[in-house]
């Protein structure tokens, strides 16, 4: 009876060790998991990371484009317009379930839409001599609700950036910008588009 009662006590402490390392390992992996998934993690165009993301001119005939000899405040301006695509690919083994882009504007440009999230826009009122920020869905929105500097052209929507203003996009999950897929599920990836235009003066009104 008591080498019985001595052997349970045995395969009952190591039982017991045995739950403790279990309970531990399983605690350290949540641990890590929940540290790894909140992990706010920075990414740009330059650094080779296990996300990218790129900004660029789209190339075909009909992606940009002149709007010619209009008259805008002292002068006649031509307006330049470009379509520019940003790719944001996930090279991880793990989807990236939420995620924001930042565009730090470094020339005088106008944005007219972007799709299919919303805008943040930080702008510097020439106006009001202070920044003025709206989170706007440009494809979808009320003119009358516009608190940033803007204007029309021939009906199209102009909102002036200058350096130092800045875009957060806000990406969609109706439209399946979010989550992105891990690497190696299907090289996951979203495309997000913008247009912007610049304008080149082409001459002074009499």
């Amino acid at each position: 009876m008591e080498k019985d009662k001595k052997y349970n006590l045995i395969i009952f402490a190591i039982f017991g060790i045995f739950l403790i390392i279990g309970i531990v390992n399983f605690s350290v992996h949540i641990f890590e998991t929940r540290k790894f998934n909140e992990k706010n993690r920075v990414v740009s165009e330059r650094e080779n990371t296990e996300c990218t993301v790129s900004l660029y001119p789209r190339a075909g005939i009909a992606d940009s484009w002149d709007k010619r000899d209009i008259e805008f405040r002292d002068g006649i301006i031509t307006f330049t317009g470009s379509t520019y695509d940003c790719a944001v690919k996930n090279f991880s083994d793990a989807p990236i379930t939420e995620w924001k882009l930042r565009i730090n504007i470094r020339k005088e440009c106008y944005i007219n839409n972007s799709w299919c999230g919303t805008v943040e826009i930080h702008q510097k009122s020439k106006q009001k001599g202070k920044e003025i920020v709206q989170e706007l869905d440009l494809r979808n929105y009320n003119d009358g609700a516009i608190k940033l500097e803007h204007f029309y052209v021939a009906e199209d929507l102009y909102i002036p950036l200058t350096p130092g203003d800045y875009i957060i996009y806000n990406p969609s999950e109706i439209s399946g910008e979010f989550p992105i897929k891990a690497f190696d599920e299907e090289a996951g990836r979203t495309i997000i588009g913008f247009i912007f235009l610049s304008q080149k003066r082409a001459g002074t009104r009499l």
